[in-house]
C-alpha cells in the first residue's frame, strides 16, 4: 500500500486518499457510486457500490466497495454481502453473487422429465 493511501479513511474509487469533503459529494453522485446492479429472476437484487470508507475492520488493503443482495428493489434487508479493496475486485465479486444467487433449475423438475423421457422411450 502506498502512503497516500494510509492517510486517511476516505478513498476514490481508484484508492486515492481524499477528503471528507470530497468523499461526501461524490457520495451522492449515484453514477459514481454505484458501480453495478443485476437484478435476478427471482426478483432479488444484486448491487455492488464503492463505499469510499475504509470497511476493512482490520489489517489489510482499505475495502471501499461491497456487494449485498436484497430480498428485491426497494427491500432493504440484505441475504449476503463481501467487501472488496479494488474496483476490478468488485466487478468480479458482484458476478460471483449474481452466480452465487440466481435460482437454478430445480433438480426435482429435472428428474421428473427425464423419467417422462424415459417412460416415452420404453413405449409408455
Amino acid at each position: 500500500m502506498d502512503d497516500k493511501k494510509s492517510l486517511g479513511p476516505y478513498f476514490d474509487r481508484q484508492g486515492n486518499s481524499i477528503t471528507m469533503m470530497d468523499w461526501s459529494a461524490k457520495l451522492w453522485d449515484m453514477n459514481y457510486k454505484v458501480i453495478r446492479q443485476t437484478n435476478l429472476p427471482d426478483g432479488k437484487l444484486v448491487s455492488t457500490v464503492w463505499l469510499g470508507m475504509n470497511h476493512s475492520f482490520g489489517p489489510g488493503p482499505p475495502k471501499i466497495f461491497e456487494t449485498m443482495v436484497f430480498p428485491s428493489q426497494g427491500d432493504f434487508g440484505e441475504f449476503d454481502m463481501d467487501r472488496y479493496a479494488t474496483e476490478a475486485e468488485a466487478i468480479v465479486g458482484h458476478e460471483a453473487m449474481v452466480a452465487r444467487w440466481t435460482p437454478q433449475q430445480d433438480q426435482y423438475e429435472w428428474d421428473d422429465i427425464e423419467e417422462d423421457w424415459k417412460n416415452d422411450a420404453a413405449g409408455g
